[in-house]
């Protein structure tokens, strides 16, 4: 029996996702070889289907090639669009983002090696769930895409969302893939700013969270829903906004669960690093850091702006910050003490080295004279707001822009 053209690409797609690296190593070199048209030799069609294995038989071959070959030329490019189709416009911002996080010098590329170190293997349902290692998820998640591509380019990581995509009705089902591999949302939230937030308060603090979730799962599933899980944080004295928890939800969450429950218990875990490791006496050679690696812990936070922004926002605060030290040089002024009579006043939260967002724009335009826009504040508190609490870290601030800090090693 032979199948409409529609049910065999349909079936040419599926089997290349399971075969997976293999498949999509193969697409990658056939682009390489197209034509302007997107067109390959005939012949070289024929090689891609028996150098991935794809099992169609002779008529479907005949339907495809019938379809897609003119003038003794197969056009590759209309045929990927047919298989696959293309990512809306919300889906592409999801992929692009997810490549921004591996290809942070905006090469175009990224090595195999920083593809695996960004990968969030901890929040896949098997690794949480504890039926594999980070090892094997990782190994796993390879052999499904890229696994024999070094360097990866942005054109493969797009092809192989493109085509898992296809395979996916819904645009909130697949933001919920693209949080559990890269964790990235379509808002552009940051969960790591979250679950860095959370881990800074828990060892200030020395909270075990474990303590107030476990107790919403009588049967030891490991699994809460989401109402509960907001409880356990609200109970542990958690301050987190509601846009920063359902982020730590999503990135926690079983997609294969009936009821898209939170795996809490993988999530205490990874909160719980900021203490020790688990399972030391299994490897133990490993060594455990004195100081948790948190932004909010940084031996050098009050010397820099320790917030890393990504490439296009941090030209612009640098550049900006360049155009206030020159400013502050020109008017022989030193900003620290004004922020240091702000920090002190009655009224202040007291917090060692900060102030609000609100006493940081007034003392800049009140106090030191500095025309800054409100864009421009909101764009310098990200950089200096270390704890992820809207506090702006005015040390940190004022060593950057001050003419007679000694900022010269800093940024060597």
């Amino acid at each position: 029996m032979v199948l409409p053209i529609y049910f065999v690409l349909e079936c040419i797609r599926d089997q290349l996702l399971r075969i997976g690296a293999r498949g999509f190593a193969a697409i990658s070199k056939i682009k390489k070889e197209m034509d302007p048209a997107g067109c390959i030799p005939k012949t070289r069609f024929d090689d891609f289907i028996n150098q991935t294995g794809v099992d169609i038989n002779a008529g479907e071959l005949a339907i495809v090639l019938n379809d897609y070959v003119e003038d003794g030329k197969f056009k590759f490019k209309v045929f990927l669009l047919s298989m696959r189709g293309k990512l809306n416009g919300f889906r592409q911002n999801l992929v692009n983002q997810a490549f921004k996080r591996v290809d942070l010098e905006g090469r175009g590329q990224c090595s195999l090696s920083k593809l695996c170190e960004t990968y969030n293997a901890r929040c896949q349902s098997s690794v949480m769930t504890e039926k594999t290692s980070l090892d094997q998820a990782i190994c796993n998640f390879l052999m499904r895409s890229f696994g024999l591509l070094d360097p990866v380019t942005y054109c493969d990581f797009n092809e192989y969302y493109t085509t898992l995509g296809s395979t996916i009705p819904f645009c909130k089902d697949f933001e919920l893939v693209m949080m559990k591999h890269w964790r990235v949302q379509a808002d552009g939230f940051c969960v790591c700013d979250a679950e860095n937030n959370v881990k800074f308060q828990v060892y200030t603090n020395r909270i075990r969270v474990r303590e107030f979730m476990k107790g919403y799962d009588p049967l030891r599933l490991r699994l809460i829903n989401d109402a509960q899980f907001a409880a356990g944080l609200d109970n542990a004295k958690i301050k987190i906004c509601k846009r920063g928890c359902k982020a730590l939800m999503d990135c926690y969450r079983v997609p294969e669960d009936p009821e898209l429950r939170v795996c809490y218990t993988a999530f205490c875990d990874e909160v719980e690093r900021c203490f020790t490791y688990k399972e030391l006496e299994k490897t133990p050679w490993q060594s455990v850091p004195v100081v948790p690696p948190i932004p909010s812990l940084a031996p050098q936070r009050f010397l820099m702006g320790i917030v890393y922004l990504g490439p296009e926002k941090e030209e612009r605060v640098q550049d900006l910050l360049a155009d206030l030290r020159k400013e502050c040089k020109a008017k022989r002024i030193s900003v620290r003490g004004f922020f240091e009579d702000a920090a002190t006043t009655k009224n202040a939260s007291k917090a060692v080295g900060h102030v609000t967002k609100h006493q940081f724009s007034q003392t800049l335009s009140s106090k030191a004279g500095l025309k800054v826009s409100p864009p421009e504040i909101s764009l310098l508190v990200e950089k200096f707001d270390n704890n992820f609490s809207g506090m702006v870290n005015y040390i940190a601030f004022s060593s950057e822009i001050d003419p007679f800090a000694d900022v010269q090693n800093i940024h060597q």
